[in-house]
């Protein structure tokens, strides 16, 4: 596998539903915090995850499972924002 493909893969599968996460969490949040709080959360807290799945599901950490958990926390960041902006159109404000 090539350096750069190896880069592209660890960036989706970490850093990308970690800015995700991030950016449900902290809304008004700048782009730097943001992607900074998103980093720290792909790199230290969606490992843990990967390898929790894995003891969970009796398997060895490899690409479809970090695919999978990479998917649900993106999925989890976007059910946060909808509930979000589901409370704020019954409630009106902005």
């Amino acid at each position: 596998m090539s350096l750069l493909l190896g880069l592209i893969l660890f960036a989706l599968g970490t850093v990308v539903p970690g800015i995700a996460l991030a950016w449900a969490a902290l809304p008004d949040g700048g782009p730097i915090e943001v992607a900074t709080t998103g980093a720290v959360i792909g790199l230290f807290a969606l490992p843990v995850a990967h390898f929790a799945a894995a003891w969970l599901l009796g398997r060895s950490v490899d690409g479809p499972l970090i695919v999978g958990v990479s998917v649900l926390a993106v999925g989890t960041a976007g059910a946060i924002q909808a509930a979000r902006s589901n409370a704020r159109e019954s409630t009106g404000t902005s």
